[in-house]
């Protein structure tokens, strides 16, 4: 049985497993890199393929501390994952293995783009079976309990990593840090890799067979088929990781037996001779290769001047770098500054070029020079209009702020009279105010538990209607107690009509009339939808002569508006087509100066025919008119430019008041319902003489009404005292009655009898359910009557013998 179809698709983690894996991409592709050759120099000596399977070590390393992490707080903190390990939905769990998916797509990505340096078949096959058992746990939410618990095994990754970093920084297995890593890495593999496999299939057993487990349906393969596939994987990698323990166990144990303890403390060879010469090594690590075993004191000079004068050398270097260092930043400086300072220069004369561009584009275009002023004072009246704007809403912002804090202030003291108020009470009548204060308090708490038990009894019912739709049976039977309903229902609408039926006269009568009624509601309809179209149409009317007023009214303004619209639009149409008009001129040019070669070649060719040539002075005319041409091209190429941006910072500047004015007129609607209900509020507190007044007519009402329910107290305790005398006597004589202890036995009976008839009810229906031969004996009937007939067409198509 398929177990999809019991769950719910759930897409709310996919998108951690799409971050994960763009963030180990990242991390392999550019942060490990940059990190590496900062904290180890080494790193930039090694090969391609060493620095390949450095930067997949760094990812393994960083994804297994994020998953650990995440498992060890699920696994304290979250109870529930072992009582229901199955069915739990937890977000935590979840969250983790969406980042193990991710990290295994980005993982298997990487092995398949270098697979000649670090690809292996063996890893294809783990990374297939991770995300395989995790796509249910992060789609479906299942076995959320079971894959934390595998997940457990990232703890040992981070030591199997170290010991390939130790590797290639020259660290040896023998050495002190290698050898305790090696340690650590063996056991924790082995504690949180091997020794938890028969606790995890002890746990399987225990929920296998159960009703949780057999609803994962095919999900069972999740965790039965693909842990086996990791548990080989693991027990393989334990192997071959026990034969790496024993070796360095041998070297360790070899490298210690080579040495024996002397005087100082260290170690010497056991076969050295004993002079003064003898040579000693007080580190059993680096002691081994081809040395000479007797050196004098000569030779240990030697060695020092040697490296006394490396050091020197290199000191003189980095001194010499550092000076040249300082030199380069403090040009850098001085040029970043003339750079930044020209850069300024650069953007003002810019800006005025543009002004004078735009002066003489219009000079250029026989416009008036009025216009020019005209449209120049226009524009700086609108400036000068914003600007006067923008202050007076600073002005207005400013009076609001300086209002809300006079108005805090006044808050701040009602509310102290109003304690003051409470503090001048009658004890009394403090007393009452804090116990109704009290009960308030009390009924709040008891509204809250009572809406968490609402939400208990509303989750139970969520629980039960996921229950139904998981049982077919239950929804069968549903769907049968619906359709008995909906009979039912007919069958009563079916006699209450035969019930309600009368003779053809007055069927036809009562139709008639239905019809008459029906006709005349269709009637009034038409009339009021004829009347809305009449009002409609007069509106629109009025709309329309509304619209004839405005445009009369505004007249040269909005002539003016259009004319400033058109240009607008002109402009907007220039700098959208001023990349195609930019191409076709380039065309042009390139065509005109194609031109004019030919031409020069014409003319060279027609030099001996022609003895009229230019003058000097009129070659020089015609030489300043071109660089005239392109100097006023090159204006126009920067004025478009000028425009543009010039266009864009308008725009900019308007969305930004525009915005500016959204959030002042939403202040000033929230400050003026603040200012109404405070108007209201001190019109309330301000009377304190009809409050004082308000509050005593409330006391004296409340006494007297405790008065009269003290007296209905006491008697109702008395009216108690004597029904409940009575029932005690009734009670006492019908227990002492022999009948009613015999019905009271009998009901007993009677209840268990209807439990048991309640039961064999259910037992027979299910039983009839499955034993329901009717559709199948009518299917065999009509086939029998098919055959039938087929056959004595078949006997009456044949002639007797």
């Amino acid at each position: 049985m398929s177990s999809v179809q019991y769950m719910e698709f759930d897409s709310r983690y996919l998108p951690a497993a799409c971050i994960s894996f763009l963030f180990f991409l990242f991390l392999f592709k550019f942060a490990s890199p940059k990190l590496s050759k900062k904290i180890f120099a080494k790193y930039n000596d090694l090969p391609e393929a060493s620095r390949i399977d450095w930067d997949t070590r760094v990812n393994s390393s960083v994804h297994a501390v994020i998953v650990s992490s995440m498992c060890v707080y699920a696994y304290l903190y979250d109870d529930e994952l072992q009582t229901n390990p199955i069915w739990h939905n937890s977000p935590t769990v979840r969250t983790e293995c969406a980042v193990v998916m991710g990290y295994m797509l980005a993982d298997a990505v990487i092995m398949t783009i270098y697979y000649k340096q670090i690809g292996e078949v063996f890893f294809y096959f783990h990374h297939a079976a991770s995300i395989y058992a995790y796509y249910y746990v992060v789609v479906y939410g299942v076995m959320t309990g079971f894959a934390n618990y595998r997940l457990l095994a990232e703890i040992s990754t981070p030591f199997v990593n170290n010991r390939y970093f130790f590797d290639v920084l020259g660290i040896k297995k023998t050495d002190p840090l290698g050898f305790t890593n090696g340690i650590l890495m063996t056991l924790s593999f082995f504690a949180v890799r091997i020794l938890v496999m028969p606790i995890y299939w002890m746990k399987v057993y225990q929920v296998y067979g159960t009703e949780a487990f057999l609803r994962t349906g095919h999900v069972q393969m999740v965790l039965l088929v693909t842990c086996v596939v990791l548990d080989i994987i693991n027990l393989f990698w334990f192997y071959k990781m026990l034969k790496g323990v024993h070796k360095v166990l041998r070297e360790w144990k070899s490298t210690y037996s080579k040495w024996q303890p002397t005087k100082d403390g260290g170690k010497a060879p056991r076969d050295s001779s004993t002079r003064n010469t003898t040579w000693y090594c007080n580190s059993p690590y680096n002691c081994n290769g081809s040395q000479r075993m007797v050196q004098d004191k000569t030779y240990y000079l030697g060695l020092i001047r040697g490296k006394l004068n490396d050091l020197n050398a290199e000191n003189a270097r980095l001194k010499k770098e550092i000076e040249n260092s300082s030199e380069e930043n403090s040009s850098f400086l001085t040029y970043e500054k003339r750079a930044e300072s020209l850069a300024s220069e650069i953007r003002d004369l810019q800006g005025e070029l543009g002004d004078y561009n735009t002066l003489v584009d219009k000079l250029t275009t026989d416009e008036d020079i009025q216009d020019v002023e005209f449209d120049l004072n226009d524009l700086r009246a609108n400036n000068e209009r914003e600007a006067k704007k923008i202050e007076d809403l600073f002005e207005v912002k400013k009076e609001k702020e300086d209002r809300i804090r006079q108005l805090e202030t006044e808050l701040d003291q009602e509310k102290r009279m109003a304690d003051n108020l409470v503090n001048d009470m009658d004890p009394d009548m403090r007393q009452k105010y804090f116990a109704l204060k009290d009960m308030n308090e009390h009924m709040l708490r008891q509204l809250e538990k009572s809406q968490q038990e609402l939400d208990v009894l509303n989750s139970k019912i969520g629980n039960l209607q996921e229950e139904l739709s998981m049982s077919q049976v239950k929804q069968e039977a549903v769907r049968l107690y619906d359709q008995i309903n909906d009979l039912e229902i007919q069958r009563d609408n079916y006699l209450e009509e035969t019930r309600n039926k009368q003779s053809p006269a007055e069927e036809r009568e009562r139709l008639l009339k239905q019809v008459k009624e029906d006709n005349q509601e269709i009637a009034s309809l038409e009339r009021q939808t004829n009347e809305l179209k009449e009002k409609i149409e007069n509106i629109e009317e009025e709309i329309r002569q509304l619209d004839l007023d405005i445009e009369e009214n505004q007249g040269e303004r909005n002539q003016k508006y259009k004319e400033l619209k058109k240009r607008e639009e002109t402009i907007d149409e220039f700098l959208n087509n001023f990349e195609e008009s930019k191409g076709q001129e380039m065309e042009k040019l390139k065509q005109t100066e194609q031109n004019i070669v030919s031409l020069l070649e014409h003319t060279s060719r027609n030099m001996s025919r022609f003895t009229a040539l230019p003058t000097p002075q009129e070659l020089g005319t015609m030489k300043e008119d071109l660089e005239f041409k392109t100097g006023e091209m090159k204006k126009s190429e920067q004025t478009t430019v000028g425009l543009a941006a010039e266009s864009d910072k308008l725009q900019s500047d308007l969305q930004k008041v525009e915005q500016l004015e959204e959030k002042i007129n939403t202040e000033l609607a929230m400050l003026k319902e603040k200012t109404a209900t405070m108007e209201k509020e001190l019109e309330i507190y301000s009377d304190l003489s009809s409050l004082k007044e308000e509050a005593e007519k409330k006391r004296r009402k409340l006494m007297d009404d405790r008065v009269s329910l003290q007296r209905r107290r006491d008697t109702f305790k008395k009216t108690m005292q004597q029904l409940t005398s009575k029932y005690e006597g009734m009670k006492a004589q019908l227990n002492e009655n022999e009948t009613f202890v015999q019905l009271g036995n009998l009901e007993k009976k009677w209840q268990h009898h209807e439990q048991n008839n309640f039961v064999m009810k259910e037992f027979i229906n299910t039983k009839t359910m499955e034993c329901d031969y009717r559709a199948i004996s009518k299917r065999v009937s009509s086939v029998i009557s098919d055959f039938n007939t087929i056959l004595q067409k078949q006997m009456a198509g044949k002639t007797s013998m």
